[in-house]
């Protein structure tokens, strides 16, 4: 059976710390319960969805993430020009 140390859980809880009373599921789901370790390591063996909170109480945060709907339509060119983004720089 697969496991996960104690030290893997720690060092992803900590690098990816946010808010400890909810969690967010892949279904859209807002979970009003204590983030703890085992749910790291759930989530790290694939058992579990953890979407953490990154924006804590006092409004300060240790991560951030940017979900880009590349291939989607969606113009999400990051060109260095003036205008658009969408023109050749």
């Amino acid at each position: 059976m697969v496991e996960v140390s104690k030290e893997l859980a720690e060092a992803f809880q900590a690098l990816y710390s946010g808010r400890t009373d909810v969690w967010g599921s892949v279904e859209g789901l807002c979970n009003k319960e204590t983030v703890t370790l085992e749910y790291y390591a759930k989530h790290l063996l694939g058992g579990t969805s953890l979407g953490i909170y990154p924006l804590l109480n006092d409004g300060t945060c240790h991560f951030f993430a940017v979900d880009l709907a590349i291939g989607s339509g969606a113009d999400c060119s990051f060109g260095s020009g003036s205008g658009s983004g969408s023109e050749a720089s």
